[in-house]
């Protein structure tokens, strides 16, 4: 509905029709999933379906990048590739689109064109699956009701692990090495959460890393993870620019209506800031698109996070540990949570194809909230 007064709006404003159908099709339509998704995913068994429907797509989507760097390495050129060669031909970054990567230089991209926004797909299913991965297979826990895991092999659940931290050190997104992180810690058990496994893993991990950077023939790519927070030059994305108000201020100096119902596309797109580093600004998403859509949208998206998670809680509280809606909670709040931590910079909860999985997810979380509400409308009628 707010997406219909944004391309109103846009198009009142000066926007050509076909860029507010753009808008609207890329970032509010999407969510008319969530009426159909409640319809399809309203039993357990379809439910699970869609989990391991996910499960193959992150498989595919980790696989990917190491086959990338093997056909790299060999020395083939990668523009064969059907989605490196639309890359190459449509994304702005690279030269031929009129960017600043030469084809020759191009990273490891991965399926979606380029690796910020194929990484971020892969660590919310990943976050997603998780508690489905490593489920208990006792005897005793297969013989509750609706428990569901996805994997009964224990060499094939740490082989996908090893597969996904190769992956994320190809594409090299400092982000989502934070993210991808912090949702292992959230998972892992209270035993290894003590200060002394904390502190063992904070200094294997740059160990681990630097070994990576020698054996890949890349030995800078430690100092770049580092100078991307704190270099004050060059094309690095400093901490100063994440941490910059310029565009904090942007948005509360707006005119009113533009406050709540945004400055549109037209405005945001010429308004660059006077940065040290080599950027426009705009480095945290959730701030541009603020911008973009007003106060409005902001409030409208943290309502929905805001009943996610305590959606997930109820959820956590009502179903027995280890049922699958138990375990769709917690994957859902740690999938949540790493959505947040992309949106202080990329944002791409609000691009396909994560929104769509976000919205459907939604869906099903709210349909297993309904299990708890319609049981105790039962129980109070009794």
């Amino acid at each position: 509905f707010y997406g219909v007064i944004n391309f109103s709006i846009n198009i009142a404003t000066g926007s050509s029709l076909l860029e507010a159908v753009t808008y609207f099709r890329n970032h509010f339509f999407p969510f008319v999933l969530y009426f159909p998704a409640a319809y399809a995913f309203k039993n357990t068994e379809d439910q699970q379906k869609f989990v391991k429907f996910l499960f193959i797509i992150f498989i595919i989507y980790i696989s990917t990048p190491i086959i990338e760097s093997l056909i790299n390495i060999s020395g083939l050129s990668l523009s064969w590739i059907p989605w490196y060669h639309y890359a190459f031909s449509h994304g702005d970054r690279f030269e031929q689109s009129g960017g600043y990567i030469k084809a020759e230089d191009s990273p490891i991209i991965g399926l979606l064109s380029f690796p910020h926004y194929t990484v971020v797909p892969i660590i919310a299913i990943f976050a997603l699956i998780y508690p489905f991965m490593f489920t208990s297979s006792k005897k005793h826990l297969k013989t509750q009701a609706n428990n569901f895991t996805l994997i009964n092999i224990s060499f094939l659940k740490y082989f996908y692990i090893v597969l996904l931290i190769i992956s994320m050190l190809l594409f090299q997104v400092r982000t989502h090495l934070i993210s991808f992180f912090v949702a292992l810690f959230i998972f892992a058990p209270p035993q290894l959460k003590r200060p002394k496994y904390i502190i063992t893993a904070g200094i294997i991990f740059p160990i681990v890393f630097f070994l990576f950077s020698l054996l890949s023939g890349t030995s800078n790519v430690f100092a770049q993870f580092i100078n991307g927070f704190v270099s004050e030059s060059g094309d690095d994305t400093s901490l100063s620019v994440l941490l910059s108000l310029n565009d904090v201020r942007f948005v509360v100096q707006s005119k009113i209506f533009n406050l709540f119902f945004g400055n549109g596309y037209n405005v945001i797109s010429g308004t660059t800031f006077d940065l040290i580093a080599n950027s426009t600004g705009w480095e945290i998403k959730l701030v541009y698109y603020t911008a973009i859509y007003g106060l409005f949208w902001l409030i409208l998206i943290l309502s929905l996070c805001i009943f996610g998670f305590y959606y997930s809680k109820k959820s956590a509280i009502y179903f027995s540990v280890n049922s699958f809606e138990y375990n769709f909670a917690l994957g859902f709040k740690v999938m949540m949570i790493v959505l947040l931590i992309d949106a202080c910079h990329y944002m791409r909860m609000m691009s396909w194809p994560t929104l769509d999985m976000w919205i459907i997810c939604l869906s099903i979380l709210t349909v297993n909230y309904k299990k708890i509400t319609s049981s105790r409308s039962a129980f109070i009628n009794l």
